[in-house]
Order: structure tokens, then sequence, then C-alpha cells
């Protein structure tokens, strides 16, 4: 029968579903191949060449977003705007795709003149969302402060979550979730000081990058 356009009444359409393994990490690649054989006679032993094709998947990436939330104690009513010794509060939420992420870090490296403070909160926003460092809140005791750069401002540039680039951050980071219309976040929220310092001057931007890294095994 027609199975409608692009294709004729002479076409033999199978759909098949194919399920991911919860064990799956991001930007892996996944390829499989269908292919047929048939003949012109009744003879099966006496087939025409085999035809193929292949299709891939690529599993997708976490996607991160970061945005400056609070200026403190906010001397000046545009809210982009700080002064020397003001404490700035960014939140940063990444989607975790399903799947696994192993061995996780977290890190935001300051622009020179900003000190990280400490972090206020970390929040997942569904229970599929597990660690291998125990629970969440486990992975606090991962986190870390170092300095980036040279002389004073560079102090405390740099929070971390593992700060070794062996050491244990969010962990593995498995999302058993299975429903893609629903986006499982990772949520954080930390503080950076703007330091008395020559780099900061007048109109002067303050810039930092957050990034979250996975190594698979």
């Amino acid at each position: 029968g027609s199975v409608g356009a692009p294709y004729s009444t002479d076409t033999a359409l199978l759909t098949l579903r194919c399920t991911l393994d919860s064990s799956v990490e991001p930007r892996q690649s996944y390829r499989n191949e269908a292919g047929v054989t048939w003949t012109s006679v009744a003879d099966p032993s006496q087939p025409f060449t085999r035809v193929s094709d292949t299709a891939s998947v690529v599993i997708a990436d976490p996607v991160i977003s970061k945005r400056l939330v609070s200026i403190t104690p906010g001397y000046r009513s545009p809210a982009l705007e700080a002064h020397i010794g003001e404490l700035l509060t960014y939140e940063v939420v990444i989607e975790v795709p399903e799947g696994t992420a192993s061995r996780v870090r977290f890190q935001d490296i300051l622009q020179s003149g900003l000190a990280a403070g400490d972090v206020l909160a970390l929040n997942v926003s569904s229970p599929d969302l597990t660690t291998s460092e125990g629970s969440f809140a486990d992975v606090l005791a991962n986190l870390g402060f170092s300095s980036s750069g040279g002389g004073t401002p560079a102090i405390a540039r740099r929070l971390v979550f593992g700060q070794g680039n062996n050491d244990n951050g969010f962990g593995t980071v498995t999302n058993s979730n299975t429903d893609n219309g629903v986006a499982e976040t990772i949520t954080l929220r930390y503080r950076a000081r703007l330091l008395n310092s020559a780099n900061n001057v007048q109109n002067r931007r303050r810039l930092n990058q957050a990034r979250w890294l996975w190594q698979p095994v």
C-alpha cells in the first residue's frame, strides 16, 4: 500500500525504535546500520548484492546559563553597576541531559579585580539527578578557591568543584529521567567581591566565565 510522499506504492516502510542506555555520555556518537537482500526468483540462495545505509545520533550536550542576580548592598540603582567592596551574586543553571556524565567538575575563573566569596546554594530540580559523591550536599565538600595569576588581585579568583584535574568535583552525575520534554537542572548560587584593585576603574567591565566539564571513562 501507499505510505505517502515521497514513497511510492512499491515501498515497504519499517520504523524501528531504539532506547539509549542510561550509561551514554554527552557528545558520544552512536551509529546503526540497516541492510536488505532480495532475489528475483524463488531460490533464496541467489540474492542480489546487499544494500545498506546508516544513521547516527549524538548524545546531547549539557546547557549552561549564567546571570548576575544582585549586587549588595547596591549603592547605585542600575542593576549592573557595582562599587568597590560590594558583593555580586551569580546564578548558574546547568541543564543535564539524560544519561551519565563522568568525573564532572565545575569552575568559574573570575576576571582580575574580583575574588570568589562563598556558595549560597546548590539545588537540583529532580530526584532523578544523582551523584556518585552520595548527595549533592556532599558535593559542597569538594569546593575550593585558588589563585589565578600573580599579585594580590589573583587571590581566590578561581572557584572550582574538584580543585585538581583528577579530583572529585560533582563526581559521576546521572540523570535517570526518560521524559525529554522536561529539563532536569542543577542550580548554583555564589558570590564574588569587587576588590579595591587598580584593575577596577570607572566604566570598566569585569567578566567571568563558568564552565561545566566532564571526562568520559
